[in-house]
């Protein structure tokens, strides 16, 4: 009896070691051609800014981001997906289902912030490629690198050991669209308010996040309730609740541009 507890057990263990070398080795795969120093934002950005992107991303209170090893994302996202399978075989109710399956806010913006510098990396190094196919959008970049998904897992576990939260938060907002060619919260300031990004208000930011959302569904010019809806739904997640009125009222500065969309 006691051999056969040993064998179990020597199996047992051999079968884990294995586990966490697969995973080991899925992470070295993304990661074994990254840059010693990944691309960091240009700027740093007003506590609002990163307040109201971590609240658009579910967070409240003080922006917290784990640190997860090259085995403990990939762990992180399975556990993940299994709780989520779980619900989903014993629950009926689509809102229970979709509460469980919702990502916790830090896996949720080191994703959007690992994606981000995976799109730049790629395309920084498929330049000729990339112009000769005319791709211009991250899901055509990805195309040319059968590893993107592995690169993006490998940047989330390096961004939380290596770089603070409110610098992840940084290279998000330095990195999202806002629509109509503006790239960048600073430029995106500059573009709909003409002022830099250190001098908008809360109010002014949360209407730009709103847009980087999706920059058609929530065009203030060409969809204005859908925008309004969205706005007034991002200040309520925040402590600027007391600062909200109505959107007119909030954004007398941004500016009043035509829509040109087809639709």
């Amino acid at each position: 009896m006691d051999v056969l507890l040993k064998r179990i057990a020597a199996v047992l263990a051999t079968v884990v070691a294995l586990f966490f070398l697969l995973l080991q080795g899925v992470y070295w795969y993304g990661a074994y051609d990254l840059p010693k120093s990944l691309p960091a934002p240009r700027q740093e950005y007003p506590d609002h800014a990163r307040a109201l992107l971590w609240a658009q991303h579910g967070g409240q209170g003080e922006i917290r981001i784990r640190r997860l090893s090259s085995v403990g994302m990939p762990l992180a996202g399975l556990g993940h997906g299994l709780r989520c399978l779980l619900v989903w075989k014993m629950s009926d109710a689509d809102t229970g289902h979709d509460a469980a399956c919702m990502d916790p806010p830090d896996a949720r913006v080191l994703r959007v912030a690992a994606s981000d510098i995976s799109f730049s990396l790629i395309a920084s190094a498929e330049p000729r490629r990339i112009a000769k196919d005319g791709a211009g959008n991250a899901e055509a970049l990805r195309r040319h690198s059968n590893r993107w998904r592995f690169m993006e897992m490998s940047i989330a576990s390096r961004l939380s050991q290596e770089w603070p939260a409110k610098r992840i938060i940084d290279s998000i907002l330095d990195s999202a669209s806002f629509g109509l060619q503006a790239k960048g919260l600073e430029h995106a300031a500059q573009f709909y308010f003409d002022r830099p990004a250190a001098r908008l208000t809360p109010s002014e930011t949360a209407a730009l996040l709103v847009i980087s959302m999706s920059a058609s569904y929530y065009d203030p010019a060409c969809k204005p309730d859908e925008f309004r809806r969205a706005y007034v739904r991002l200040m309520l997640k925040t402590d600027y609740t007391v600062n909200l009125r109505d959107p007119d009222a909030d954004l007398t500065r941004m500016k009043q541009l035509a829509c040109t969309r087809k639709y």
